[in-house]
C-alpha cells in the first residue's frame, strides 16, 4: 500500500512539474513554427525578388554593352574617313575595321551600314563560326524596314532598340536563335545625316542566363508589353494565344501593368515577383569622348517569377510535419524528465524527514534513555548529564556540569584515571570500559554501585568530547542490545543517504545518456526521409531535413558538454608544474589544423608556468582558446595572444583576441551555462565552454573574468590560486 501511495505522489508531483514545461514547450514550438513558416515565405519571396532583379541587371548590362558598341561603330574614324572620301579604298578599310570588330565580338550576327536612302553599303555576316563580308550583289535595300525608318529619324547620339525576333518555344531542341537589333543614324563631321548603322545581337546567351535564374519549377518568364511571354512555359509551335501571360493570369497582369518598376504581389494563383525592363532606363556606362550620352528608345519587357500556391503550401506542410514530430519527442522527453525529477524530489524529502526524525529520536533517546548519559570535554569536565544520570549518582544536574568526571569514581580507582582518559581522547575510538573489569560509580551519598561504561567520541564547537553511557550491571544485556540497535539504525540511515546520493547521481547520468537515443532517432529518420525521397524532395524541404539533423547534433553536443561540465567537479586533482606556453601552442596547432585556410597569428609568451592539474588546465585552455578562435573567424588576420600580466587580483594569465568582442553590460551571465552573447546561426556553440573553464579555475582556487568592447576583441584573465 505504501508503494502505491508513493507512486501516486510521484505521479502527482510529475504532473505538476510537467504541465508548465509542456505549456512553455508548446508555446515555443508554435512560435517557432510561425517564425519558420514566415522565414520560408520570406525566403521564397526574397529568392524570387533577387531572380527578377538579376534578370533586370543582366538586361541592363547587355543593353549597356550593345549601346556602347553601337556608339563606337557609328563614330569610328574609318567610317568618318569613308563618309569624307567615298572611294573604294576607304570602303575596304571600313570593311576590315568592321570584320575585326565582329571577330572580337562573336555575339553579333550582323553589322549593317545603309545610306540615307536605305541601300546597304556593307554588311558583315557571322556564318559558320566566321565573320564574312557580304558580296555587293547580295546587298539589299532596307528603305521600308521599320527599324531603318525609325533610326533615320534620330538625332546624333540617339539609339533605337528592336523587339526580340526568332523566339520559338516549341521545345528546348527547336529554339531558333533569338536576336535583338539596335540602330542609330550616322552623321559626318559636318553634322549631316548620311545613313544608318545596325547591330544584330544574338541573344541566346542572354536568354540562357535569364532561364538559369529560375528559383522553382515555374521558372522565370520574360513578358513583352502586350502581355505575351517570350520566355515561359513550353507550348506548341504557332499557338501564340497559349503564350499570353495577360490571358492566363489577367488579375496579376493588371497589377503588373499598372504597378511600379518592381514589386511582389499576391494572387489566388500564388506569388508573383516582377521587375520591369525599360530600354530607356539603361544608357551606356561609357561613351566616345565628345559624344553625348545617347537617348535610347525601344520596347519594354517584364521579368516575372511565379511561385504557385501549391508550392508555398507544400513548403509549410513539410515544416509542420517536422515540428509535430519534434514536439512529440520533446514532450515525451519532458514527461520522462518530470517523472525522474519528481521521484528525486519525493525521495529527497523522505530522506530529509528520516534525518530529522533520527536527530529528534537521538535527542529524545539521550534524555529519556534508561541509562545515565554523561558527556565530558577533552579536559574531563562534565558538559551534559541526562535525567537517568542524575538518578544514578544522586546529584542534581547543575552540581555536575563543569565538574571533573573523577568525582563520580571511587577514591581507590582515581589514581591513573586522568592519564587513561587523556589517552582515550587522543585515540578517539568507541570502546567498552567494563569488559573484563569491575567498575563502580560513586554516588553523592558516598555509596558505590556496579556500572558498565561505554565511551564514544564526539565533536562540538569546543573540540573533541567523550560520550559516556552508564548503566547498572543488572541491565547490561538489555542496555547493550538497545545501544547496538541504535548504532545499527544510525549506520543504516547513513548508508541509505549514501546509496540515495549514488542513485541520484546515476539517475542524472542516465537521463543525460538516455536523451541520446531519441536524438539519434530524429537525425536517423530525417536522413532516411532524405535518402528515400531522392530527387523528388525539393531543395527547400531537403534544407529543412538538414536543419532537423543539425538541431539533433547540436543537442547531442550540448549533452556531451554537460557531462564534461559535471565530470570536472568529480575529477581528482593531481597538481604539478605545467608548461602553459607549450600547452597553449599544442591547442592552437590543433585549431589551425582543423581550419588550415584561416589566416591566423598566435602570440604566445615564452616560459609561462603554473602549478595546476595538467588535464584540467588543458580543458580550461581549450575552451578559452576555442572561444577566441571562433569569434575571430571574420578577422583577417586573426590574432590570439597568451601571456601573463599584473592585475588587481594579482599576477594573472590572459587570452586576448581581435574578434568581434561583446558589450560588457551583458557580461553578467558570461560564465553561466547556456548563456550566449552572440547568435547561434553566426557562431555555433552550446554555451557550456566558459562555464566549464570557470569551474576548472575555481577548483584550483582561482578566479576568471573578462574585458571586451564590441568590434575590438576580448581578453579573458584567470588566476590559479
Amino acid at each position: 500500500m505504501s508503494d502505491t501511495r508513493g507512486g501516486v505522489a510521484i505521479l502527482r508531483r510529475a504532473a505538476v512539474l510537467f504541465a508548465p514545461f509542456a505549456a512553455i514547450a508548446l508555446c515555443v514550438t508554435y512560435l517557432l513554427y510561425q517564425s519558420q513558416a514566415a522565414a520560408i515565405r520570406a525566403g521564397a519571396d526574397g529568392a524570387a525578388a533577387r531572380a527578377v532583379a538579376s534578370a533586370q541587371q543582366s538586361f541592363a548590362q547587355t543593353l549597356t554593352v550593345l549601346e556602347s558598341d553601337l556608339v563606337y561603330i557609328a563614330h569610328q574614324d574609318a567610317l568618318q574617313t569613308w563618309l569624307a572620301q567615298g572611294d573604294a579604298e576607304s570602303l575596304r578599310h571600313l570593311q576590315n575595321e568592321h570584320l575585326a570588330f565582329a571577330r572580337s565580338r562573336a555575339a553579333y550576327d550582323q553589322i549593317r551600314l545603309m545610306d540615307a536612302t536605305g541601300n546597304e553599303i556593307l554588311r558583315i555576316q557571322w556564318n559558320d563560326g566566321a565573320a564574312l563580308t557580304t558580296p555587293a550583289a547580295d546587298l539589299v535595300s532596307m528603305a521600308d524596314d521599320p527599324l531603318f525608318v525609325t533610326a533615320l529619324q534620330l538625332n546624333d547620339g540617339q539609339l533605337v532598340v528592336s523587339d526580340f525576333s526568332g523566339l520559338d518555344q516549341a521545345s528546348a531542341e527547336s529554339l531558333a536563335v533569338p536576336t535583338l537589333c539596335i540602330a542609330a543614324s550616322v552623321f559626318d563631321q559636318a553634322g549631316h545625316k548620311r545613313g544608318v548603322v545596325i547591330l544584330k545581337y544574338r541573344a541566346r546567351r542572354l536568354m540562357e542566363r535569364l532561364k538559369s535564374l529560375a528559383v522553382n519549377a515555374s521558372g522565370i518568364w520574360l513578358v513583352d508589353h502586350t502581355g505575351n511571354w517570350l520566355i515561359g512555359p513550353t507550348v506548341n509551335a504557332g499557338q501564340q494565344g497559349n503564350r499570353s501571360f495577360a490571358a492566363t493570369y489577367p488579375e496579376a497582369w493588371r497589377q503588373i501593368d499598372r504597378g511600379g518598376a518592381s514589386a511582389l504581389l499576391s494572387d489566388p494563383a500564388g506569388q508573383f515577383a516582377y521587375a520591369k525592363i525599360v530600354t530607356a532606363d539603361y544608357p551606356p556606362r561609357g561613351t566616345i569622348p565628345g559624344v553625348d550620352v545617347p537617348h535610347v528608345t525601344g520596347p519594354a519587357w517584364t521579368a516575372i517569377v511565379h511561385t504557385p500556391r501549391s508550392v508555398l503550401l507544400g513548403q509549410t506542410a513539410e515544416l509542420r510535419r517536422t515540428i509535430v514530430l519534434a514536439t512529440t519527442a520533446l514532450l515525451l522527453l519532458l514527461a520522462v524528465a518530470a517523472w525522474g525529477l519528481a521521484r528525486q524530489q519525493i525521495q529527497r524529502k523522505e530522506s530529509e524527514q528520516r534525518i530529522r526524525l533520527s536527530e529528534a529520536r537521538f535527542r529524545d533517546l539521550v534524555e529519556s534513555a534508561p541509562d545515565g548519559i554523561i558527556i565530558i570535554d577533552k579536559e574531563g569536565r562534565i558538559e551534559l548529564v541526562n535525567t537517568q544520570a542524575e538518578r544514578q549518582f544522586g546529584y542534581p544536574r547543575h552540581e555536575l556540569i563543569g565538574q571533573m568526571i573523577e568525582m563520580l569514581i571511587p577514591e581507590r580507582a582515581r589514581q591513573g584515571h586522568p592519564e587513561r582518559r587523556q589517552s582515550y581522547i587522543e585515540m578517539t575510538r568507541t570502546r567498552q570500559m567494563s569488559a573484563g573489569m569491575d567498575i563502580h560509580g560513586l554516588r553523592k551519598d558516598g555509596s558505590e554501585f556496579p556500572i558498565s561504561i561505554s565511551l564514544s567520541p564526539t565533536w562540538s564547537g569546543g573540540g573533541p568530547s567523550v560520550f559516556c553511557d552508564i548503566r547498572d550491571m543488572t541491565a547490561q544485556r538489555e542496555t547493550d542490545r538497545k545501544i547496538q540497535d541504535l548504532n545499527r539504525r544510525l549506520l543504516q540511515d547513513n548508508a541509505e543517504l549514501e546509496a540515495l546520493n549514488r542513485e541520484l547521481e546515476a539517475f542524472s547520468y542516465s537521463v543525460s545518456h538516455d536523451l541520446r537515443a531519441p536524438l539519434r532517432a530524429i537525425s536517423g529518420f530525417a536522413e532516411a526521409i532524405g535518402e528515400d525521397s531522392g530527387d523528388r524532395l525539393a531543395a527547400q524541404s531537403r534544407s529543412h531535413l538538414d536543419r532537423v539533423r543539425q538541431a539533433a547534433e547540436r543537442m547531442e553536443s550540448l549533452i556531451d558538454d554537460l557531462l564534461k561540465l559535471a565530470s570536472v567537479s568529480r575529477t581528482e586533482m593531481n597538481k604539478s608544474t605545467v608548461d602553459v606556453s607549450r600547452l597553449a601552442g599544442e591547442i592552437l596547432n590543433d585549431l589551425e589544423a582543423g581550419e588550415p585556410r584561416r589566416l591566423a597569428k598566435a602570440d604566445i609568451a615564452p616560459g609561462l608556468r603554473a602549478n595546476a592539474d595538467p588535464r584540467l588546465l588543458r580543458i580550461a585552455l581549450e575552451n578559452l582558446l576555442s572561444n577566441a578562435w571562433k569569434f575571430t573567424a571574420k578577422a583577417s588576420p586573426a590574432t590570439i595572444a597568451i601571456g601573463q600580466e599584473k592585475t588587481p587580483a594579482g599576477l594573472a594569465f590572459y587570452v586576448r583576441d581581435n574578434g568581434i568582442g561583446f558589450d560588457m553590460s551583458r557580461a553578467g551571465g558570461l560564465f553561466r551555462p547556456f548563456q550566449r552573447l552572440q547568435e547561434a546561426r553566426h557562431f555555433p556553440g552550446t554555451g557550456i565552454g566558459l562555464a566549464t573553464a570557470r569551474r576548472v579555475i575555481r577548483r584550483h582556487g582561482g578566479e576568471i573574468w573578462a574585458s571586451a568592447e564590441p568590434g575590438h576583441g576580448a581578453v579573458f584573465y584567470f588566476t590559479l590560486q
